[in-house]
C-alpha cells in the first residue's frame, strides 16, 4: 500500500495494527497500544500465553480510539481470570466490536 498512494498510507498509518504476543512482550506492547491515540483496529495473535500475561489485556480499556479488537488465541487455557479481563474491556471508550478466535484452547 505504501507504494500505491503515499497520501492513503499516511492517513492509515498506525490506525490498523496487528501484533504477535508472547508472555515476555505482551505487557510492553499492550501498554504502547493503550497510549496510542490513533489506533482504530487491533488484531492480536497469541500462542501459549501464561495466565499472568492475559492480565495485560486490561490496558486496552484505556485505548482512546480503539473501535475493533480481534484476538486470535492458540493453545491457551482460558479461565475465570481471562473472562474478567474481557469483561473489563466494556469500559473502553470507543470499543464497539470484540472478536475472539480460539484454536486448541482449553476452557475452565
Amino acid at each position: 500500500l505504501s507504494h500505491v498512494c503515499q497520501k492513503t498510507w499516511t492517513i492509515l498509518q498506525r490506525r490498523h495494527v496487528s501484533l504477535h504476543l508472547d508472555s515476555g512482550t505482551v505487557a510492553h506492547k499492550l501498554s504502547w497500544v493503550a497510549s496510542a491515540p490513533a489506533i482504530r483496529t487491533l488484531t492480536l495473535h497469541a500462542r501459549t500465553l501464561k495466565d499472568n500475561a492475559m492480565h495485560a489485556l486490561v490496558a486496552l480499556k484505556n485505548a482512546p480510539s480503539l473501535e475493533i479488537l480481534t484476538v486470535h488465541l492458540q493453545c491457551i487455557r482460558i479461565g475465570d481470570a481471562f473472562a474478567a479481563v474481557l469483561a473489563s474491556l466494556e469500559d473502553a471508550p470507543a470499543l464497539r466490536a470484540l472478536r475472539l478466535h480460539l484454536e486448541r484452547c482449553s476452557l475452565g
